[in-house]
Parts: structure tokens; sequence; C-alpha cells
């Protein structure tokens, strides 16, 4: 603070000035003008005499709480012993005509005052110490509290402004993200790092329910009336919920209004200690989170849409072919080989002129079922076109595409049970061998000829391409 040096300087003058004055032949606390008396304390160690100044009159202290140490009791704890040293070494080092202090002092009533007090020797003994002294203190208090509540105000509004440009640009890492996982990481690093909380949940809450849309999972024992009504009533505060086994959960939510056929709340887990603005700042970040999930949702089902066949959920064509064909590829790389199953429900015209169309869609529905039921994890299920489907088949070679195809199309014929009709299948192989590479498509092409030859050869039966 640069004020006080230029005052320390000014109060350096004044001092020296008197103490000039007083040296020269006009050593007594008399000699000070009458009207400057009041301005200055004044020691004699040796006749034991002491002048307080107006300003220790004020604090409710007179002359005998001067005597000695005793105006040390009056100087805060944590200022009181560098103060003594300093005071030690002036006192009895004759080189140093000036002494400044800067302190808090505690006046009658309890008050604490901070000073910058200057003094001066006007005569020392002769072993250098101290015998009288004269000095001058400045309650700088009031200058210093504007000046720390400046401070305390910078900081916060510094605070909050750097906390709003995390959240600007949160906002703008939350606001281009794609996928579920993506804006649960990104909300989880703003929360974390701006809010102090963590483990975001969107929650949806209907009657006597609640559901997390996105994030971890709520504790099976909170209904949504408990939770909805513990949320209202902690208004934007941590409130806490007992679970079954008699453990708190604490949560933190802020509310997002209707959510489809629910009410929806951003939810948070506040870390111990924190202390924020969470009005501030979850009003800003909830709602931003919840466009981002309904644009996320969009996304998804303009992504499923573009993916997948609408009657029964498995890949279409065009986004079978690109993942399967890199995986040949890959597969080749790594000397393994794969596998293409084409299959074909047989007499598939003859169920729905028998049975309607809306049969025929419940049993391809079925078939489905019974063909994902079978696959492991790396193999692809595209519904070709029509009653007719293809499967790719990882690390699946010649020796075991034949077992693999007939359980597979048993599985569908048996997922068809419960509709009373016998439904069966023919299928078609073709294994792609790493010696021998090939296409997905020319793979698709081969197999579709051994279905055919299934079908001539009675259907119900898999052919295996040579």
């Amino acid at each position: 603070m640069d004020w006080i040096e230029t005052l320390s300087k000014r109060e350096a003058g004044v001092i020296e000035a008197l103490g000039t004055f007083l040296r020269t032949g006009n050593q007594g606390y008399e000699a000070i003008p009458p009207g400057l008396r009041n301005e200055f304390f004044y020691k004699d160690m040796n006749a034991n005499i002491v002048h307080p100044n107006l300003l220790w009159k004020e604090w409710g202290y007179d002359s005998s709480d001067m005597m000695e140490d005793l105006w040390l009791e009056k100087i805060h704890h944590e200022d009181r012993e560098s103060l003594h040293k300093a005071y030690i070494k002036y006192a009895s080092n004759p080189e140093m005509g000036l002494s400044q202090s800067i302190f808090r002092i505690c006046d009658a009533a309890g008050r604490y005052h901070w000073v910058l007090s200057s003094s001066t020797a006007l005569k020392r003994f002769q072993s250098g110490d101290l015998d009288r002294f004269i000095g001058r203190d400045v309650d700088i208090g009031s200058r210093i509290e504007k000046e720390e509540a400046l401070r305390r105000h910078t900081e916060l509004v510094e605070d909050r402004a750097a906390r709003d440009r995390a959240l600007v640009e949160a906002a703008g890492q939350i606001a281009g993200v794609t996928d579920e996982d993506a804006l649960l990481s990104a909300v989880n690093k703003a929360a974390l790092e701006i809010l102090k909380l963590e483990n975001f949940r969107l929650v949806a809450v209907k009657n006597n329910s609640a559901c997390a849309l996105l994030g971890p999972d709520l504790p099976s024992c909170l209904t949504g009336d408990r939770f909805y009504q513990a949320s209202r009533e902690a208004r934007g505060q941590a409130f806490s919920l007992q679970s079954e086994n008699n453990s708190n959960s604490t949560f933190i939510s802020w509310p997002l209004g209707d959510l489809n056929d629910s009410f929806g709340l951003a939810v948070f887990e506040p870390r111990e200690g924190s202390n924020i603005d969470t009005d501030h700042l979850m009003g800003f970040l909830a709602p931003l989170v919840y466009r981002a999930w309904q644009q996320v949702e969009i996304l998804r089902t303009l992504k499923q849409d573009a993916t997948t066949d609408p009657l029964t959920g498995a890949w279409n064509r065009r986004a079978f072919l690109h993942p399967a064909s890199n995986n040949i590829r890959e597969g080749i790389r790594k000397n393994l080989s794969s596998s293409v199953v084409i299959l074909d429900i047989d007499h598939f015209k003859h169920i729905n002129d028998e049975h309607g169309h809306s049969f025929g869609d419940k049993v391809l529905k079925y078939v489905t079922q019974g063909l994902q039921e079978t696959l492991r994890g790396g193999d692809m299920l595209c519904r070709w076109g029509g009653e007719e489907f293809t499967i790719f088949l990882e690390q699946t070679g010649r020796s075991r595409i034949l077992h693999i195809a007939e359980r597979i199309r048993a599985a569908a014929s048996n997922r068809c049970r419960s509709l009373a009709v016998n439904i069966i299948l023919s299928a078609g192989c073709r294994t792609i061998q790493a010696e021998n590479p090939e296409s997905l498509e020319t793979a698709i092409s081969i197999a579709d000829e051994a279905l055919l030859k299934a079908k001539r050869s009675g259907r119900n039966r898999v052919i295996i391409a040579d």
C-alpha cells in the first residue's frame, strides 16, 4: 500500500524536526509548543515521567498505562513479540535515530486499531540506552479497513468473473457434445472444477418414482415423492435422504421444469466443505445441461433412425457395410478368417398371405430377437431386405461356420414357437480366409448363391459356399 510509505515519510519528517528542536538545548516536554503537545507522547526513563498523547487518551488510557512495559499488554498478541524486539533493538542502539512500526493496539473497550507509530531519541545514557524519547501515533485503521474491504470486494469480483468465464467455456464444451458419455464427462468436469460438486444426474421424477436419465442410478430406496419433496424444501441447498441401510445420501438439486411427462431435476452431490453460490452457478449450468441432453437425444434418435431398421432394430444395410468391411480388413491383417451368413425366412410370402402383414412383422421381430441372442460381441446383424438377414461373424473359419450357422438358424426358429406357426429358415455361408482375401460384397454375393442352393434343395438348411 503506497499510502503507508508516503505517510511514514511524512511522519518521519515531523518527528525528526521536533527531535532536532528538542535536542538543541530544549530537551523537556514543556519545550514543545502547547498546541502540539497533545499530538505527541513523551517518556523520560530516568525520571520515570510519561506524557501520553491525545490518541492514547481517546483509547481510554492514561500515563500509568504507559509505564515500563505495561503498554505492551495493549498490543495485539500477534504483533506483540515482533514489536517488543524492535523496541529493544531501538532502545539499545544509538545509531538508530528514528523508529517506526505498524501494529494493532486494543483500546479500553476491547476494539483494535491499526497504528503507525514513529519515535526518535532525545537523549541516551552513556551506555547508549534510551533516556528520553518522543513519538507520535497515527490511527490508520479506517484506511486499512477500507483497503481490506476493497481487496476482498476485488477478489470476490475477480473470482466471480473467473467462474463466469469458466462457465462460459464449460457451456461451449457442453453445447458441443454429441453423445451421452461426452455430455456426462463435460458436465462432471465443469461441476467439479467450478461448482465443487460431483456425480451429476439428470433425474426424471414422476408420481412415486425417480429415474436418472443421465449419470449414476439413484439408490433404489429413494422414491420420487421423497426425492422431489426434499429437493423443494432444500431450495437449492444440500439435503440428505436416508437409505435402506440407514446411511445418508447427500444431494443438491436444481429444478428444470417439465421433462417430457415427468418433472426434471439436475442433481449433484456436494463435496465436503464446499461453500459456493449454487443459486447463481446451478441456475446457469442446469438448464444448459438439460438443453444439451435434449440435443444429444435428438442426435441419438437421428443416428438410430439412420443406422437401424425401424421394425426390428437390427442394423440397416448402409450402416452394416462399412464397419463389416473394416472388420474383414482388420482380420486379414491379423491373419484371422471371418464369415458371412445370409438367412431367409422360408415361405414368408405364404405367412403374410395366410396371417396378415402385422403377423409377418411380428415374425420378423421374433426372428431378429432369436438371432441377436446367439451373436457374440463382435458379430453384426443386418436386416438385408424383406425377410432376409445378413450376419458378419468375426474370427470364424470354415471349420466352425456350419455349426454356428445351424445354431443361429435354430435359435431364430425356436424364438418363434410362441407364435403357434412353424417358422423355418434357410442359410448360405461364405468364409473369408486370411490367406485368400476377398471383399465383403464378393462374400455376400457368394453366400447368396449358397442360400439359393439351400432353397432349391428343400429349404430349412444351411449350405456353405465352396
